[in-house]
């Protein structure tokens, strides 16, 4: 939060943009379905893309299912 020592962390704000970007492109993905079985299909669908990712991305799914908005 303090403007003057933020370039002494660029990646770590990189890395902190990049998950929300991808936090928020899961939720939107999901919550575009109307029905919840499309959305059930989709959370599905992310869970084994990120199951497959050689990377601890799959957390950033699961807290965009979290967070996401309820409707």
């Amino acid at each position: 939060n303090k403007p003057k020592l933020k370039h002494r962390a660029t990646n770590v704000l990189a890395m902190i943009h990049r998950f929300n970007e991808v936090s928020q492109w899961t939720a939107s993905m999901i919550l575009q379905e109307e029905r919840l079985r499309n959305r059930a299909r989709v959370m599905m669908k992310l869970i084994r893309i990120a199951e497959a990712s050689p990377f601890s991305c799959w957390k950033i799914y699961f807290l965009a299912i979290i967070k996401a908005p309820k409707s």
